[in-house]
């Protein structure tokens, strides 16, 4: 439960309140009663991430009554249902070619500035119930929920929220579908350098920005002007469960880029005429980002652990039980819903980083600013690699 009381909520920038007799509901209860009443029901979503289509791009969409079919948008928008059960807590929200037009109307300014971004919690008032999944198989059983949202989201603002808890939710490796997860854990720098993106705004974090070893040509972002700096880290992560959820359990994160969790280590602004190059060639700089990197994730790993917000979608694969070898040809050779059974291969995704102590000692806070590097002055640097004026941060000993 997010709170006890949806009227102890609090909103950025709106008037907007909830009105008596509101309670919470949950997407997966949506799914399962097309004749719900949804008068009085409110869903909360925490925003995972979001996916640009290419030109022209349509998606097989299920329905309940009309069977499968291709919509066509402009983004399709993930978030995480805090009061869905674990394996059924993801829902999507279609934006533009006529699907939820009004999402931002309430204030658009919220959009652009940073407020709409991974782990923002959005409140939708009203949604209708669920007949169409995301995904073509029978019946919507693997696919994600699509919420119509027939007003504006309103950003809920968790400082002045009264009570407002955001809970551990599980890993769950045997979901036919995708699923989120929310976890308290411990990381291990693995690798980490830095890459160019070519993000435009701050609304997508420069989520999922390089993919096996190659940089996207766009990313989702509203607004197209070039206002901030493109320069992300780019992590390799050994995530260690440490909280009440799936203890013990590990797993790898590849090509984690995120504008969020490089704001860690940089003090101020990313300049944006900074480029990727101009870092991983000169020595002294590239290794003192990567040493500061992996020593801050150690010190909050010893002081709070961190908050980590993610997914994973289980892949299918032909059951080979299925499969008849005397014939290529044969029927039963090709794949429907019945012969395809779920992967054990899981690729997890991370779109949220965050330290989970946030009143750290004023002790620790110190050593974390301390490693934060300034790159405002970078032009200064000579181009022996020396230092020069730039803040390097702490304990660069050994570049």
């Amino acid at each position: 439960m997010i709170v006890d009381d949806p009227q102890l909520l609090r909103f950025k920038s709106t008037q907007y309140r909830v009105g008596e007799g509101f309670h919470f509901g949950s997407t997966s209860a949506l799914e399962c009663d097309e004749g719900a009443d949804t008068l009085d029901t409110l869903v909360v979503g925490s925003f995972l991430y979001m996916k640009k289509a290419s030109f022209n791009e349509s998606v097989p969409v299920w329905q309940r009554r009309t069977g499968s079919r291709s919509v066509s948008f402009d983004r399709v928008l993930f978030f995480q249902d805090p009061h869905s059960g674990s394996g059924r807590n993801v829902f999507a929200i279609l934006s533009g070619r006529g699907n939820n037009e009004n999402l931002v109307s309430d204030n658009p300014k919220l959009r652009d500035d940073g407020t709409f971004s991974p782990n923002c919690l959005v409140l939708i008032e009203s949604p209708a119930p669920v007949d169409k999944w995301l995904g073509s198989n029978s019946n919507g059983q693997h696919g994600v929920p699509l919420i119509e949202v027939y007003g504006s989201l309103y950003f809920i603002d968790e400082t002045r929220s009264e009570g407002l808890n955001r809970p551990e939710m599980p890993i769950t490796v045997q979901a036919l579908r995708m699923c989120s997860f929310r976890i308290k854990a411990t990381m291990r720098l693995s690798s980490c350098s830095f890459v160019d993106t070519a993000c435009t705004n701050l609304s997508c974090d420069s989520l999922g920005m390089r993919d096996n070893g190659i940089s996207k040509s766009q990313c989702p972002c509203w607004k197209v002007e070039h206002r901030v700096g493109g320069v992300v880290a780019c992590a390799a992560l050994k995530v260690d469960c440490q909280g009440i959820c799936n203890p013990g359990h590990s797993f790898m994160v590849k090509n984690f880029t995120s504008r969020q969790f490089t704001a860690n280590f940089i003090e101020g602004e990313t300049p944006p005429g900074l480029s990727a190059a101009m870092i991983l060639d000169n020595r002294v700089l590239r290794t003192a980002m990567r040493r500061n990197v992996s020593k801050y994730i150690n010190i909050v790993n010893l002081n709070g652990q961190w908050n980590l917000e993610g997914w994973i979608k289980p892949g299918l694969q032909m059951d080979r039980g299925t499969v008849d070898n005397s014939s290529a040809g044969n029927a039963r050779n090709i794949p429907s819903q019945h012969s395809m059974i779920a992967s054990s291969n899981l690729i997890y995704h991370i779109t949220s980083a965050r330290p989970a102590d946030s009143n750290m000692e004023g002790a620790v806070r110190h050593q974390l600013e301390a490693l934060k590097m300034n790159l405002t002055s970078f032009p200064n640097l000579p181009a022996d690699g020396a230092a020069g004026n730039v803040n390097l941060g702490a304990n660069v000993d050994g570049a």
